[in-house]
C-alpha cells in the first residue's frame, strides 16, 4: 500500500449522512451522521463520469473555484464541468453551472452502493438542470 496526498477533499453533509469526496474525484466516504458507520461498499469509485462516443470517463480531477463552486475533469474526453453541490436538510443537489466538451451523451453522479437501503443515490444533470441526492422515502412527496 502506497503513501497518497491529495490537496482537498470535499465533504457534505445532510441531517442523516456525510459523504467525501477526494480532489481526485473518488468517493472516499460515506457515513451515516447519527452512529458513524460507514455507508460505503465500494471504495474509491469516481464521483462522477460523462458518456462521450459511447464510453465511460471517470472524473478524474476536482478543484475548487470558489466557495461554492467545484469544476471537475474527466480524464481524456475533453469535458470540463462546473457545479454546485448544495447540502440541504434530507439531501445533495448537484447543480450544473456549466458543462463544455462535445458529443457528450450523458453524466453520471454517484455511481456506487451504499450499505444502507434508506439511501439512494441518482444521477444525471445538464447545464441549467439539478440532480439530487435522496431518500426513497422523499420520492413519494
Amino acid at each position: 500500500m502506497g503513501l497518497h496526498a491529495w490537496a482537498e477533499e470535499f465533504q457534505f453533509a445532510t441531517q442523516t449522512a456525510r459523504l467525501t469526496i477526494r480532489s481526485d474525484g473518488a468517493v472516499s466516504g460515506f457515513v451515516a451522521v447519527s452512529s458513524g458507520r460507514a455507508l460505503l461498499r465500494t471504495a474509491n469509485t469516481p464521483f462522477a463520469a460523462v458518456k462521450k462516443d459511447g464510453r465511460l470517463f471517470p472524473v478524474t480531477s476536482i478543484e475548487r473555484r470558489s466557495p461554492d463552486l467545484l469544476q471537475f475533469t474527466f480524464g481524456a474526453s475533453g469535458v470540463v464541468a462546473n457545479y454546485r453541490v448544495t447540502a440541504q436538510p434530507a439531501y445533495l443537489a448537484i447543480e450544473s453551472a456549466d458543462l463544455r466538451g462535445d458529443g457528450i451523451e450523458e453524466v453520471r453522479f454517484v455511481q456506487t452502493r451504499s450499505r444502507a437501503a434508506e439511501f439512494i443515490l441518482f444521477d444525471l444533470s445538464f447545464p441549467g438542470q439539478q440532480a439530487a441526492v435522496r431518500t426513497p422515502a422523499q420520492f413519494s412527496k
